[in-house]
C-alpha cells in the first residue's frame, strides 16, 4: 500500500448543496485510490448527489473533501458512480479523477517533488545534480506490472520560494517528453508526491493501465544517455520540445498492427523534422533511396517482422503532408488569401500546468 486506508469525516458538496460524509480512502501499490462510504443516513439531503444517469449528459462532479487528525483529503473530481436505496439510508460508490492527501512535514525538511510511473524502466538508479538540486530517475524491475516503483524526482537542500517550484514543474514536464519520445510510449504520471510549505501531500490521479515502454527495434534502453539528454536539452531547447508534444503524442499513441506503428511513425517523423531545422525528409537521390531499403530489408528479415512490411519501404519515401498540399493549392483554384500566416506551421503551447496535466 502506498497509502494506508483511513477514515475521514467530510462532505460532498455542489455549488448548493453540502452532505455530510464519512469515508476510508487508500492508495494501493499500483495507485488506485480507493474510496468506501459509509451509508448515509440523510436520504433526501443525498438526492442531489446521485447522478440521472441521462445520455449524452456530461459527467456531473462535485467536491469531495474530508479530515482525519492531521490529514486533509480533497478532490474537486468526485463523481458518483453507484448508488442504492436500503431502508432509511442510502449507499454510494464513486471515484476522483485527481485527489490529493496531506499531512504536517518534519520540521527540517527539504522541499522536493517526485513523479510516479508505471512502465518506466532503468537498470538501476540515476541521479544527476542540477541547479534546482539533485534529480533522480528510477525504474521499474520486470515482474512490478502496473506497482508505481519508478519516479522522476528533485530534491531541493532547502525549503524553496514559488520560482523554483514553477521551474520545477516544468523541467519535470520536459523530461517526461523527452523519455516518452524515446521509450516509444507517452509516460503520464500516476501520483505524485511533494514536500512543500511544512506539508507532505500525495496527488494521485486516475489511471488506466499503462502500456510497456518499447521503441522497435530496442528492447532496452540506456536510460543515462537518455536522461542527460533531457536535462541537458531543457537549458536551451525547452521551447522546441513543446512545440514537438503533439507530434510526440501522435508518434507514442498505441497501435494495434505493426504496419500501422510503423506508418505511423514515419508520419509522426514528418512532422518532427519539419518543424525542425534539420532539413528535408524527403531523398531525391532514387539510387541512394534504393540502397536504404535494400540495407532496411535485410535489418527487419533479422528481426522477425511481417513479411510484407519489408515492401512497403519504398511508400516510406514520402513528400511532407506540408509539401504536397501546397503543391496542390498551387494546381488547383482554391482561395486562401483569407488563411491566417503560417496556418500549415506545427506549432503548440503549454495550455495546462503539470499539476493539471497529472
Amino acid at each position: 500500500m502506498i497509502f494506508d486506508p483511513l477514515e475521514f469525516d467530510g462532505t460532498i458538496e455542489t455549488g448548493k448543496e453540502t452532505l455530510p460524509v464519512r469515508f476510508t480512502a487508500a492508495i494501493d501499490a499500483d495507485g488506485e485510490l480507493g474510496i468506501i462510504f459509509q451509508p448515509i443516513a440523510q436520504g433526501r439531503a443525498a438526492f442531489p448527489f446521485i447522478p440521472e444517469q441521462r445520455v449524452l449528459e456530461p459527467l456531473q462532479q462535485f467536491t469531495l473533501r474530508g479530515s482525519a487528525g492531521d490529514y486533509t483529503f480533497e478532490s474537486e473530481t468526485f463523481h458518483t458512480s453507484r448508488f442504492s436505496y436500503l431502508h432509511d439510508h442510502i449507499e454510494i460508490a464513486g471515484h476522483c479523477g485527481i485527489a490529493e492527501i496531506s499531512r504536517s512535514a518534519l520540521a527540517d525538511h527539504h522541499d522536493s517533488c517526485a513523479w510516479f510511473y508505471r512502465k518506466l524502466a532503468a537498470i538501476h538508479p540515476i541521479v544527476r545534480a542540477t541547479d534546482l538540486g539533485n534529480v533522480v530517475l528510477k525504474g521499474s524491475e520486470d515482474d512490478a506490472d502496473q506497482k508505481l516503483v519508478s519516479l522522476v524526482a528533485i530534491e531541493s537542500k532547502v525549503q524553496e520560494d514559488e520560482p523554483w517550484w514553477q521551474k520545477t514543474e516544468r523541467l519535470l514536464i520536459h523530461i517526461q517528453r523527452v523519455l516518452s519520445l524515446a521509450c516509444g510510449v507517452y509516460l503520464l504520471p500516476v501520483l505524485e508526491k511533494r514536500h512543500r510549505a511544512g506539508r507532505v501531500t500525495l496527488r494521485v490521479a486516475q489511471r488506466s493501465r499503462a502500456p510497456v515502454p518499447y521503441l522497435a527495434p530496442f528492447r532496452s534502453l540506456f536510460m543515462e544517455q537518455i536522461f542527460d539528454c533531457a536535462l541537458a536539452s531543457f537549458q536551451d531547447r525547452a521551447d522546441e520540445v513543446v512545440r514537438l508534444d503533439p507530434a510526440i503524442r501522435w508518434l507514442t499513441a498505441p497501435a494495434a498492427l505493426a504496419e500501422s506503428q510503423l506508418i505511423n511513425a514515419m508520419s509522426a517523423l514528418e512532422c518532427i523534422l519539419a518543424s525542425s531545422n534539420i532539413g528535408q525528409f524527403y531523398v531525391d537521390d532514387e539510387a541512394a533511396f534504393k540502397a536504404l531499403c535494400k540495407r532496411a530489408t535485410k535489418f527487419l528479415k533479422g528481426e522477425n517482422v511481417p513479411s510484407r512490411m519489408a515492401s512497403k519501404l519504398r511508400e516510406l519515401n514520402r513528400r511532407p503532408f506540408k509539401e504536397k498540399l501546397n503543391e496542390l493549392m498551387d494546381r488547383q483554384p482554391f482561395p486562401v488569401a483569407d488563411f491566417p500566416n503560417d496556418w500549415l506551421k506545427c506549432s503548440a503551447t503549454i495550455t495546462e500546468s503539470g499539476r493539471r496535466q497529472l
